[in-house]
């Protein structure tokens, strides 16, 4: 049996750093977004940053976490170049939520704490051949993060992946991740196999990349088990070229940490700051609302919110004037596609023009082909232009069905015995008629002239 949990590091959007006034933000520039006390230096004193705890139960909402009443920070310490002060603020008694869960395809991964800490400098190694030496960023020294803490009920690298993807977009819809940042998450994995010890693979970016560390580690346990050699409690890193991993220490205990009560800051009252907030809906709560709104299908909307927010408030747009399954449709389809390809165009400029087009297609004005191709243009040049309408389904269809019919005789023995076979006639009718006729009338009329052969 295999067993994954992950510890999920992520970077809160806040404008500052957790316990200083320096700009979280991206710098070229090395050492450039810094003071003393993202440095360490003696006599430096934190605060804590409010935004920072409003984000973090936020995410501790979203994953049904259960808040504490009161929280506070300890000093994790350890000795390493990239911390100045040789420990790290985090929290370990009293995190801001505990036993939580996600579901992941019909399947709940409890979630054990999620708590705040900040991040240490960055090491830039130089192993070159003739100099071998490490520098360090402090700008990342303080950043604010939450980490999320699973238990280890994931059974494979896929579903550790899924687990990820599906928790970071949760976590984007209530705006605790932003768009792009997700990439970026970092992340440690756990893995055992067959009841042996667990191995701890350090600092991995990406979903893919979690994947593929996974996926050797569980190739190298089961070698190793396989040849009734024993596999080694251990911290080891990952190689994105080489794609393995690789020792890098023993593994620590959290008695090894020393944590103490950090005495630069207060205790939290949690209660109080939660019942002032106004927690956003989360993606199943809104899809929920939306179904009842609309009659849409709770899984299928929340779908299309995880993989968009402003696609999720163009649905509920234009539901209150077209008909919402249409509405639905395309935008989980096509116009979600588009908008992969063209992620510069603003949903919300575009969106009176989307809602033309689909109303049209509502309306039974239009087909198929030309709501996709009108889409397209939309996000190509910034209209739909003319719609080319719909021919009443007349006599001329029945004569081109007919005709079809008359040259391929086995169509009808086919289409009686397996119905789904009508589509592919279907398909074959809009293509001679370049589209001028609904796919729905053209079935309709199919059928009509089926039943009476």
């Amino acid at each position: 049996m295999t067993m994954i949990g992950l510890e999920i590091h992520v970077q809160l959007p806040t404008k500052s750093k957790m316990f200083c006034s320096c700009p979280n933000a991206v710098s070229e520039e090395p050492n450039s977004t810094v003071c003393p006390t993202c440095m360490g230096l003696p006599g430096s004193k934190p605060s804590v940053n409010e935004k920072a705890v409003e984000f973090a139960a936020t995410a501790a909402k979203t994953l049904h976490c259960r808040l504490l009443d009161r929280t506070w920070f300890s000093r994790k310490t350890y000795f390493y170049p990239d911390l100045a002060k040789n420990f790290q603020i985090t929290q370990f008694e009293a995190p801001v939520g505990t036993d939580g869960y996600l579901d992941i395809s019909g399947r709940k991964v409890r979630i054990w704490r999620v708590h705040m800490e900040e991040d240490p400098a960055r090491a830039v190694h130089d192993l070159s051949a003739d100099q071998e030496f490490s520098l360090l960023d402090y700008n990342r020294s303080g950043v604010p993060l939450i980490e999320i803490v699973t238990a280890p009920d994931m059974d494979s690298p896929v579903q550790a992946r899924e687990f990820l993807r599906t928790l970071l977009d949760e976590l984007r819809y209530v705006g605790v991740v932003v768009e792009g940042e997700d990439l970026k998450i970092r992340a440690d994995a756990n893995i055992s196999i067959e009841g042996g010890e667990r191995v701890e693979i350090k600092n991995v970016t990406g979903l893919r990349n979690l994947e593929r560390c996974l996926e050797f580690e569980h190739r190298r346990q089961e070698k190793l088990s396989k040849a009734r050699m024993s596999v080694k409690r251990e911290t080891r890193s990952f190689d994105e070229e080489k794609c393995v991993t690789v020792a890098s220490r023993e593994k620590e205990e959290e008695q090894d940490y020393g944590y103490i009560f950090e005495p630069d800051l207060p205790v939290y009252d949690l209660k109080l700051l939660s019942s002032r907030m106004a927690f956003p809906m989360t993606a199943s709560e809104k899809a929920a609302e939306i179904e009842r709104k609309f009659g849409l299908p709770a899984d299928d909307t929340r779908a299309l919110l995880l993989s968009s927010k402003p696609l999720g408030d163009m649905l509920e747009e234009i539901s209150t004037r077209v008909e919402a399954t249409h509405a639905l449709r395309w935008l989980n389809s096509v116009v979600k596609a588009e908008h992969y390809k063209h992620p510069d165009v603003v949903l919300k400029k575009a969106s009176g023009e989307i809602e033309r087009v689909i109303a049209a297609y509502a309306a039974g004005r239009i087909s198929d082909s030309v709501v996709k191709s009108a889409i397209k243009l939309i996000f190509e040049v910034g209209t739909a232009g003319e719609l080319t309408e719909l021919e009443v389904a007349g006599d001329v269809l029945g004569e081109i069905v007919s005709q079809m019919l008359e040259r391929d005789p086995h169509l009808v023995a086919e289409i009686k015995g397996q119905p789904k076979a009508i589509n592919h006639l279907v398909g074959r009718v809009m293509k001679e008629t370049k589209g001028k006729y609904d796919a729905r009338k053209i079935a309709e009329v199919i059928k009509e002239k089926i039943e009476k052969l």
